[in-house]
């Protein structure tokens, strides 16, 4: 049977509420306000519900109970612990079916037109949750109410025993009244009794299972065996969300097979059966979108090694929640063709993640070794450093090119790779430049010390040409080479020994014509044979062997005359001497010396 309830009792609605929502970790509570009913149903704030299906579960709950004080009902959900509710529902109660004879139910009926559901406002909704919550029945309410509940009888208002204590109390009432008009109003009390009672049995007998077959029930049991199908052959989502939909179906037929039905007990059990499959249903889904996300993240390789992380630790918490999934669950098989291919996945991004470790090393390793070359470059000057900055960035692009293709080291050396060989090729050219330098400079240092040889040889002339060859070369070192520092320095010491000799030449010029006052005539009496520190004059041969044949005659006359010759000559060279400020030696055809005459 059913109860109706017609005076707002809200301890006993919420506790009946609470006994037929049991399925359901609620507390109820309710308040009546406006003409209309007020429920709260609280719960655990760790606890995570559907508001949208435990409002409308509740919605059935209360409509079952026919209320008859309001029509307009409000229903919240609240987490224990906060002020404010997270959910809210507004709906009419349904009118009963009208009695077998409408003249006795005749202005007693409510107009079934639509009403505007009470919403309190903001400032009234922290006020009604505090009355709501304040609401408790007390121990007595909550014994006797769970005996009532035992005993599966909502109607328990019209029971026998509930007409007999009714009827005891009828007649307590105005024992002063005339028979006649006790026996009317017994009647009459009676009647009403019997009448309402009539009514709600006839409205009990018209809810699903409770008279002929149950068509709920065989219709979820067809919906259960099309469940078990369609999960044990489920590939994708869409078979899951399939699935889903026939247990809804199912569940909202089941629930509304009343208590008072004789197959109650058994839709229950079917009822208990679908929403465990649900539950792990809703679990595997959740899992599913677990592997989705891992699925769409492995997509974007190649990936670095935190990301490969993430992946695998997805993967591992997919497969984890999956082998919850009990082995005689429907959802078995596919359960275990997804942990056959998730598995698969998780070995693939274990694989990739340890080949990108690997890379990233190697990658790490080549960026090391570009501090090192650029430490080299950085002190190089001579042709055979810069051949050892060459060779350390040779071994960079030869660390880089062992990068694994197809990770994401891979893609960051690509550019360092083009930027090293371009960098490897000004090496080279470097080099190039460097060797060219020195070269140069060898040349013109040849050049320099042969200038000296000929200076050292009195041989100014020659020393001029030398030194002039290696001022030129000096200049030809290419701008930047580490040996352009050296060229201003180079070219000044040349261009000084290049004066020297130049005035070397032009004072041995000058010297020259003076000897060649002295020793040129009908007979070369000398020549000069250098000009340094000392005036270096050299007998002719024929001038030599004049005088000694003029000797070996034995002609006194002509000897007398080569001797006299002999001193004027003697006394030219000292008079050069005291002229040039420089000492002036004689020497003999053989380079034997002969005088010396000091300024």
């Amino acid at each position: 049977m059913q109860t109706t309830v017609y005076q707002p009792d809200l301890q006993t609605l919420g506790q009946q509420l609470q006994l037929l929502f049991a399925e359901m970790p609620l507390g109820i509570r309710c308040m009546f306000k406006d003409d209309s009913l007020i429920v709260l149903g609280q719960h655990q704030s760790d606890l995570s519900l559907e508001p949208k299906q435990v409002l409308q579960s509740l919605e059935r709950k209360i409509q079952s109970l026919q209320i008859g004080f309001t029509h307009r009902v409000q229903l919240y959900l609240q987490r224990a612990g906060q002020q404010e509710p997270y959910a809210q529902r507004q709906f009419l109660i349904q009118p009963p079916p009208p009695p077998p004879n409408p003249k006795l139910c005749q202005g007693s009926a409510k107009s079934a037109e639509v009403e505007e559901a009470w919403i309190p406002a903001d400032e009234e909704l922290s006020d009604l949750m505090h009355q709501l919550v304040a609401v408790s029945p007390t121990p007595e309410q909550s014994t006797a109410l769970a005996a009532a509940g035992s005993e599966s009888s909502e109607m328990g208002t019209f029971t026998p025993a509930s007409l007999a204590l009714l009827q005891s109390a009828i007649e307590r009432v105005e024992p002063a009244l005339l028979p006649g008009v006790w026996r009317d109003r017994q009647a009459m009390a009676m009647l009403g009794v019997a009448m309402l009672g009539f009514t709600a049995g006839v409205y009990g007998i018209t809810r699903p299972c409770v008279l002929g077959s149950c068509t709920e029930i065989q219709t979820a049991r067809s919906l259960s065996q099309q469940l078990t199908q369609t999960l044990q052959q489920a590939n994708t989502p869409q078979d899951l969300q399939s699935a889903q939909q026939q247990i809804g179906k199912a569940v909202a037929m089941l629930e509304t097979i009343p208590l008072w039905s004789v197959r109650h007990s058994e839709a229950q059990t079917l009822l208990k059966n679908c929403r465990q499959q649900g539950e792990q249903l809703a679990q595997v889904t959740g899992v599913e979108d677990l592997a989705e996300i891992a699925l769409q993240k492995s997509q974007n390789a190649p990936l670095s090694v935190s990301d490969w992380r993430s992946v695998q630790t997805l993967w591992q918490s997919t497969i984890r929640q999956l082998e919850k999934t009990p082995v005689s669950s429907d959802l078995a098989p596919f359960v275990q063709r997804k942990l056959d291919l998730y598995r698969a996945k998780l070995a693939d991004a274990e694989q990739q993640m340890q080949q990108e470790q690997q890379a990233e090393q190697i990658l790490n390793t080549a960026k090391e070794a570009v501090k090192l070359a650029k430490a080299r470059e950085g002190v190089a000057q001579t042709p055979a450093n810069w051949q050892l900055v060459r060779g350390s960035w040779q071994a960079v692009i030869d660390r880089l090119q062992q990068v694994p293709s197809g990770t994401a080291s891979a893609k960051e050396s690509f550019p360092l790779l083009e930027a090293y060989r371009a960098k490897l090729n000004q090496i080279d050219q470097r080099i190039q430049k460097e060797r060219s330098s020195a070269q140069i400079l060898e040349e013109a240092n040849q050049q320099a010390l042969k200038a000296q040889e000929a200076e050292q040889n009195s041989n100014w002339q020659q020393a001029v040409e030398n030194w002039n060859q290696a001022i030129s070369s000096v200049r030809k070192v290419p701008v930047g080479s580490a040996y352009q520092a050296s060229v201003d320095s180079l070219v000044t010491a040349y261009t000084n020994g290049l004066n020297q000799a130049e005035q070397k030449v032009q004072s041995t010029q000058q010297i020259q014509t003076e000897v060649d006052k002295l020793c040129v005539g009908q007979l070369r009496i000398c020549n000069l044979l250098s000009v340094g520190t000392v005036v270096k004059v050299q007998l002719a041969s024929t001038y030599v062997e004049a005088i000694n044949t003029a000797r070996d005659t034995g002609d006194t006359n002509l000897q007398a005359i080569v001797a006299d010759h002999q001193l004027a000559l003697r006394s030219a060279l000292e008079k050069l001497a005291s002229q040039l400020h420089l000492p002036v030696e004689v020497y003999d055809p053989g380079n034997a010396l002969l005088d010396r005459h000091m300024p």
